[in-house]
């Protein structure tokens, strides 16, 4: 109608459209187009007001299937009341990230038993300029993963019989090729139990978790339980799979958990399982009908060792709004696990009930890192106002058919050996019976007042007496007695004993034997220097240290030198006074001269 529709439409300039239409409808009646009756009664129809902005609750799914499913009518899962009140909590949160010009977050809820999508945020900005890229789908994009998978390996574990539950896992310097894993707070414990690695999301232990299972069997367990981003070798990956070294989306991230819980609900109800309980999750109504399901007899994950994976993932810490949630009845049993990829780019949050699973991603959409970018900052509080918002039920059922009772060592955590003289039950898949004895409790000799070690070259067997005693290696035990003031030390060897050489009472904390170490030069230009340390389970006691056969110092009480050499092959070889010996082999690569 209008020839400036700019100015004038429905909504703005209403007096001058009316006098337009007006003067179209009179036209139309002298050119005989209708009668005078209806020339009135439109006179008098009102003018439309200005139209509601259409509804874009979810614009990024949308999207979606606009590409995707072009020229289709799509009956979406989504649930319009849980999906608002999603996307203004994330809003909310957004609105407090975005001071840290944390600029993007998305979230997603699904039903666990059928799959479907209850809620999609694909991006949640909040200026719509254009600058932070919110038109990106985050929840399809694929992104490092940090720490959000230690749990699937953790479940490997336990299924495969590999390891107990609360097994100690060491957590000390630790080396590889072109890799060097360091946990968040760069500290050390010595030696953690698996568990309190898993929920404390420790890293070293976790590189050694997947050292003991092997990232080859790690990648084909990632794609059986549905991931499918993982797409090149596992030599490609290596042990930085299991700390971001892959990338997924936080899609398949959240289908996959979601099958996790499926498992373990299937299989409580009807003590089987079945193939198709591992799938994607699903963004449209499915068809009613039964499908016809085929049992499985060997599933990725078993029940059991997906239900001991969530009690660990219990007991992670929560956020500080969420301090103390222990205390109350009314919070929610949510099994959930935060990450971080490597430059604070990427934080994550994934949690789930026997009802349903949450995923939850916050970070900039094009990849920019930010300090104090992490899983439990940033994610993990959206993660929980979710899960407020959805209501908590029963837990998960104990799988009691699959669990068995096992004896396991009260200090260490494995299975029970006959020298372990304190033992406790646990729960634990029943593959854990054929998992390792506890190698950390020693028969030693020791003189009558036990302050001593002794033997037979030096004092008469009727006076030796045995006795179990819990022996970590040096560099674990260096860092566990820093934490555990009740670790007992081994008593030195009688004046006149000769030390057996079964117990090793040194080891190289750095470097590890066969590392090929990279020479750089420093701000001034100068090459830097290579610092071996040694752990020595008596501090006191002076080392010597020589390099390819040639002295080079005297150390007590902290043994730690620098050493300059010139590329090539080396060998470090320290002595103590007792004259025990190590060496270690090493590289020089790189070096400029």
């Amino acid at each position: 109608l209008p020839n400036s529709p700019s100015l004038v439409f429905p909504g703005k300039n209403q007096e001058i459209l009316k006098t337009r239409r007006d003067e179209l409808l009179k036209k139309l009646f002298e050119r005989e187009y209708f009668d005078s009756l209806t020339l009135i009664l439109a006179l008098d129809e009102p003018l439309p007001d200005e139209p509601e902005p259409l509804p874009a609750l979810a614009p990024h799914l949308t999207d979606y299937f606009f590409i995707n499913n072009k020229g289709e009518r799509i009956r979406t899962s989504i649930d319009p009341e849980i999906q608002e009140r999603a996307s203004e909590i994330l809003k909310i949160h957004q609105k407090d990230l975005s001071g840290n010009f944390i600029n993007n977050s998305a979230g997603i809820i699904a039903d666990v038993e059928t799959g479907k999508v209850l809620a999609y945020i694909g991006n949640c900005t909040v200026q719509q300029t254009g600058d932070h890229s919110e038109n990106v789908d985050i929840i399809q994009s694929l992104r490092s993963t940090g720490s959000i998978l230690k749990p699937i390996l953790y479940a490997g574990l336990q299924k495969s019989g590999q390891m107990l539950p609360d097994a100690l896992v060491a957590d000390i310097p630790s080396y590889f090729p072109g890799f060097a894993p360091k946990n968040f707070d760069l500290s050390f414990s010595g030696a953690v139990p698996a568990s309190f690695a898993l929920s404390q999301s420790l890293n070293i232990p976790a590189v050694k978790m997947l050292q003991k299972y092997s990232p080859e069997l790690f990648l084909n367990l990632l794609r059986q339980t549905g991931f499918t981003s993982f797409t090149r070798s596992a030599d490609h990956y290596g042990l930085s799979l299991i700390l971001g070294g892959g990338e997924t989306s936080l899609f398949e991230l959240t289908g996959v958990y979601a099958s996790l819980s499926r498992t373990l609900k299937t299989y409580n109800s009807t003590k089987k399982y079945f193939k198709d309980t591992y799938h994607p999750l699903r963004l449209t109504e499915i068809n009613t009908d039964e499908p016809i399901k085929t049992e499985e007899n060997d599933p990725p994950l078993s029940a059991s060792a997906i239900w001991l994976t969530y009690e660990a993932l219990k007991k992670v810490n929560r956020p500080e709004g969420e301090s103390g949630w222990q205390y109350f009845s009314s919070s929610e049993n949510i099994a959930w696990k935060t990450g971080t990829s490597f430059g604070f780019r990427d934080a994550w949050a994934v949690g789930t009930t026997p009802e349903y699973v949450i995923g939850v991603w916050a970070g900039n959409a094009d990849g920019e890192g930010r300090p104090g970018l992490t899983g439990i900052t940033a994610a993990a509080p959206v993660l929980f106002d979710l899960a407020s918002m959805m209501g908590s039920g029963p837990w998960f059922s104990e799988p009691s058919e699959e669990l068995t009772m096992i004896s396991v060592c009260k200090q260490s955590g494995y299975r029970a050996d006959p020298d372990c003289p304190e033992t406790i039950e646990i729960a634990a898949c029943i593959n854990g019976l054929r998992s390792e004895a506890c190698p950390y409790h020693k028969i030693i000799h020791l003189d009558k007042s036990a302050k001593w070690q002794v033997n037979a070259d030096c004092v008469p067997p009727g006076e030796i007496r045995n006795e179990s005693w819990f022996i970590l290696p040096p560099v674990m035990e260096y860092f566990y007695r820093m934490r555990h003031p009740e670790y007992e030390v081994l008593p030195p060897f009688a004046p006149g004993c000769n030390p057996g050489k079964e117990i090793p009472v040194m080891e190289f904390i750095y470097p590890s034997p066969g590392i090929r170490i990279f020479i750089p030069r420093d701000q001034t230009g100068s090459l830097t220097r290579v610092i071996p340390e040694i752990a020595h389970r008596d501090p006191s006691k002076k080392l010597f240290w020589h390099l390819d056969e040639k002295y080079v110092t005297t150390t007590v009480s902290v043994h730690q030198i620098e050493i300059l050499t010139e590329p090539g092959d080396h060998i470090l070889t320290v002595v103590d006074e007792d004259g025990n010996t190590i060496k270690c082999g090493f590289s020089i690569i790189g070096a400029v001269k």
